[in-house]
């Protein structure tokens, strides 16, 4: 099991870098949130604060590994959000598809393929662990937990890597995403 830590900004709407680090203290990588124009920014602003969520993940050597894009050019889109998902590894770029199933607030789903397998993200209510999990087997890939719920520490989050069949930034640029999107 591998484990890493991140603390996510305490403003939604921010898109300051957030670094991921190994018990260590050795960064691995960051996850930032982004805006491709000032129009997107400004209505993400007026309407929600989470209704443009793109976020991207670099490595250690600030390349690009994983970038989610918010597909919201159809009224579908608008009631049950999709990302791009762009997942590039050192021999291969993978495009998917993240689509939300959640059917209720208090138990938000996502479902995506990587480069490997096919993957549901759930969260359940009252729980401070987001699971990541094989859609076939239902094999416990990765998980993130919150420190705590109290202001100071719901930021603070630890990812646990169980399967190698998912890297951490992946993890968590789609668990970033995913918190700010349900």
């Amino acid at each position: 099991m591998q484990r890493y830590k991140m603390v996510t900004p305490l403003l939604v709407s921010s898109t300051s870098v957030i670094p991921i680090t190994d018990p260590d203290g050795k960064q691995v990588g960051t996850i930032q949130r982004y805006f491709p124009n000032k129009v997107q920014r400004w209505m993400d602003w007026v309407l929600t604060n989470t209704f443009f969520v793109h976020v991207c993940a670099r490595d250690d050597q600030q390349n690009v590994r994983v970038n989610m894009i918010n597909q919201s050019n159809s009224f579908r889109a608008w009631l049950r959000q999709q990302w791009t998902l762009i997942m590039i590894s050192d021999s291969e770029t993978k495009e998917s598809v993240a689509v939300s199933k959640t059917k209720i607030r208090t138990n938000p789903r996502l479902h995506y393929a990587n480069l490997q397998t096919e993957i549901e993200v759930r969260k359940d209510f009252a729980s401070r662990t987001t699971s990541f999990v094989e859609r076939s087997s239902g094999t416990l890939l990765a998980e993130v937990c919150l420190e705590g719920v109290a202001p100071d520490k719901h930021r603070k989050a630890e990812i646990r890597i169980w399967q190698d069949r998912v890297n951490v930034l992946e993890v968590a640029c789609i668990y970033y995403a995913f918190r700010l999107g349900s």
